[in-house]
């Protein structure tokens, strides 16, 4: 598990201009920029985290393709391996 950082409405060349910085500052810390018409950035808590898991199940034992069945395999991993490590509720 690890903390991120959100910057909402930020630009390709503000992300380009601040990654940098932010390792230069923090030695160690190794970032990377998202390109939003590539991938989406989520945010689940441990409700939203449970429900994706019971749809993946639910994928996995259905009629669709292999190659949706691997990609469900995969992201059931992430969310498996998130909710194991502790991730908690709201409440807590």
């Amino acid at each position: 598990m690890y903390w991120s950082v959100v910057f909402p409405g930020m630009t390709e060349g503000q992300a380009k201009w601040l990654l940098p910085r932010a390792e230069e500052g923090l030695p160690g810390l190794l970032g990377s920029i998202v390109d939003p018409n590539y991938f989406i950035s989520l945010h689940v808590d441990r409700h939203s985290a449970e429900t994706m898991k019971e749809a993946l199940l639910l994928l996995e034992s259905s009629d669709s393709s292999t190659e949706s069945k691997g990609i469900a395999r995969g992201l059931l991993e992430a969310v498996d391996d998130w909710l194991d490590a502790g991730g908690k509720y709201l409440e807590e």
